[in-house]
């Protein structure tokens, strides 16, 4: 397959728009042509009020024709006779509106060039060109007719025509055949031309007079369907196809250096490329995704390639051509394989919206969340959301909001039903014309049951285990304080081993306080179920000062703590006195 391609020239004054159209776009697709087989090596080209002319083969009757829509209604007309043709058509305006058209007839191989004023076609023959039919045609900023071409012997020629006469210039002796020709002609009227040779993508450009030929992509078989486009500032883009990568590719020339990257690398995408740059600077390409067999469509934004489809349904895509209209809008022609006819398909600045999931749902309220995607040539729009519950049939709509730019929206609705399930969609409008986004479903989450107190429980316990060891300390330190010897009035000091020993009649009884009694009539009471604790009088001796017999010297009698009724506190006794040991 071959690719055609025609650089948008704009003739005369151009409108300003406030900005350019951006992408994604309302794609129109319409039949141009539903004869079989027709529609085959297109060409597309706008005129001054931004109308198509689209020119192709009519591969059943054999000729090239042109095809122009004036408002909604296509015609067609013949142009020449060209046999069996597998060359491209080009397409251009000139001035006055003169439309150009370049071809190579099928059988003698010529590249003809025809021209259509207000008498009709008239067709003159240019040069002999290659079997396979590559030229390219262009309009200098003079209005003189450009062609690039493979020329019989498979060099790439150049010939351009000044009023009747042609000038020819051979631009590369060294390739062997010279295919898949780009051609784009500067400001100053230099052409620029892409193309195949010798197994790799290369790049010619005339400068004072003289052909510089250069190498842009090393890769082997890269190079195909190559495609040719100039900024405003000159410098060369160029789309190809990779067909040892299976990648649409494109390269940029910056500062002398050529910067390879891959536009889609996805499907086997990148045949029949074309290539257009509108006038905001911004590099286009409709191309042909072969395992798919659909037609897609590349922009370059600042923030990267934005890839669409722009027509699928059977093989769609073939030839195709793309032009960019004042507004920056694609406009693009191609052949459509399964029925054998010539489509074309516009890019239209839409209001679009988008529906996105719920921000939060909950009993009973949610927040519902749309896009508006782009708002195209629009100052503002109005917004809102559609919601019924799932299978019924009436929509119920939110209160109207107005935005004056691209970008989300939400409403907040409450009165739910819980555990409902519900569709809802953003809705935007703005004049005419109307945007439905798709429908979204959400269900309404049952209320929460309330959870056991754990918490309090927790704390419950805890607090109860507290107070219990609180407790235990507490009686028990009672208890420790209440084995203090209480001496009640009128008592006298007991003797050390009756206080320990205790009476036959009140033997000692472990781990239980007991009233004990010493013996000797003065009902002194000793805590204590080791019996240890006694009055300290009977272990410092008797009144007198003399130690109770058996008990040694005062000096040998151990120490003791002191249990007072004071709280039951204890402390280690001093030593005697040394006056009182004699």
């Amino acid at each position: 397959m071959l690719v055609s391609l025609v650089l948008f020239v704009t003739l005369g004054p151009v409108d300003q728009i406030a900005r350019a159209a951006v992408p994604p776009y309302a794609w129109s697709v319409s039949r141009v042509d539903p004869n079989d087989d027709t529609g085959l090596f297109t060409s597309i080209v706008l005129d001054g009020s931004g109308e198509p002319y689209i020119s192709y083969i009519d591969e059943t009757l054999g000729i090239v024709r042109v095809a122009h829509r004036s408002t909604s209604n296509w015609t067609t007309e013949p142009v020449a006779s060209v046999g069996s043709s597998q060359g491209n058509t080009n397409l251009a305006f000139g001035p006055n509106a003169t439309l150009y058209l370049s071809f190579v007839a099928g059988e003698s191989h010529v590249v003809e060039l025809a021209t259509r004023n207000a008498s009709g076609w008239t067709v003159t023959p240019v040069d002999l060109g290659y079997s396979e039919g590559y030229n390219r045609l262009v309009i200098d900023p003079t209005g003189r007719p450009m062609l690039s071409y493979t020329a019989s012997n498979g060099w790439l020629r150049y010939a351009v025509r000044t009023g009747t006469t042609w000038a020819f210039e051979t631009v590369d002796r060294t390739t062997v055949i010279s295919r898949y020709i780009g051609l784009a002609v500067d400001g100053s009227g230099e052409p620029h031309i892409s193309y195949y040779g010798n197994g790799v993508l290369r790049y010619a450009a005339r400068v004072a007079g003289v052909w510089q030929t250069e190498m842009v992509d090393p890769s082997p078989y890269a190079g195909w369907y190559s495609t040719i486009g100039l900024d405003s500032g000159g410098a060369p883009h160029i789309a190809y196809y990779d067909s040892v990568n299976t990648t649409l590719r494109y390269a940029e020339r910056v500062n002398g250096t050529w910067a390879i990257s891959t536009i889609d690398g996805n499907d086997d995408a990148g045949w029949d490329a074309s290539l257009a740059i509108d006038r905001f600077d911004r590099v286009h390409v409709a191309y042909y995704a072969r395992l798919v067999g659909e037609l897609r469509y590349a922009i370059r934004m600042p923030a990267g390639w934005i890839r669409e489809t722009a027509d699928t349904g059977g093989v769609v895509g073939w030839y195709t051509s793309l032009a960019a209209d004042r507004g920056g809008l694609p406009r693009i022609s191609y052949y459509d394989w399964t029925n054998g006819d010539l489509k074309y398909t516009e890019g239209a600045i839409a209001l679009s919206v988008r529906t996105h999931r719920p921000l939060q749902t909950s009993v009973p309220r949610t927040t519902l969340e749309g896009e508006i995607v782009p708002l195209g040539t629009h100052a503002s729009a109005e917004t809102r959301f559609a919601i019924r519950p799932a299978g019924t049939t009436t929509w119920n709509y939110t209160a109207p909001q107005v935005t004056d730019h691209a970008g989300r929206f939400t409403v907040t609705i409450s009165n739910l039903t819980a555990g409902q399930r519900y569709e809802y969609r953003a809705d935007a409008q703005s004049g005419n014309e109307t945007a439905t986004g798709d429908v979204v479903a959400f269900v309404v989450p049952l209320p929460l049951q309330p959870a056991p107190p754990y918490l309090l429980f927790i704390v419950g316990g805890l607090g109860a285990a507290a107070f219990v060891v609180i407790a235990i300390w507490f009686f028990y330190r009672k208890r420790r304080a209440g084995r203090v010897p209480i001496i009640e009035p009128g008592g006298t000091r007991p003797s050390v081993p009756a206080a320990v020993r205790g009476t036959p009649d009140r033997p000692h009884r472990r781990g239980r306080p007991s009233r004990w009694d010493t013996g000797d009539g003065s009902g002194i009471r000793t805590a204590g179920p080791r019996g240890l604790a006694v009055h300290q009088e009977a272990l410092l001796g008797a009144s007198d000062g003399s130690p109770d017999p058996g008990q040694g010297s005062p000096s040998s009698v151990p120490s003791c703590t002191d249990a007072t009724a004071r709280g039951g506190r204890r402390r280690r006794l001093p030593p005697r006195p040394a006056f009182l040991r004699t």
